[in-house]
């Protein structure tokens, strides 16, 4: 089964976002997507912020300058929880 999707919009403001997604097979029983897109935005401040990231069975994975990097500890537990799907889908 495929499965496609894309959209974007740009507001009065200078909004601006856009986004693509399609349907992922992760294994014989398992589906998933896997979404693509940016946002930009412009801040009660006057700065203009920008945003793309990846939506998949990874989670949300956003990146942009203005935003914190996750800490190491954060970074091995998703490695970790990555190297052993089978917990996951023990706790459902």
């Amino acid at each position: 089964m495929a499965f496609f999707h894309c959209g974007s919009f740009e507001t009065e403001d200078g909004t601006k976002a856009e986004q693509s997604g399609q349907l992922k097979n992760l294994g014989p029983n398992d589906d998933g997507e896997s979404v693509t897109g940016s946002f930009t935005y412009v801040a009660p401040d006057g700065v203009t912020y920008s945003v793309t990231y990846i939506a998949d069975e990874n989670g949300f994975q956003p990146q942009g300058t203005h935003l914190h990097q996750i800490s190491e500890a954060i970074a091995r537990s998703i490695e970790y929880n990555k190297a052993h799907p089978e917990e996951e889908k023990n706790r459902k």
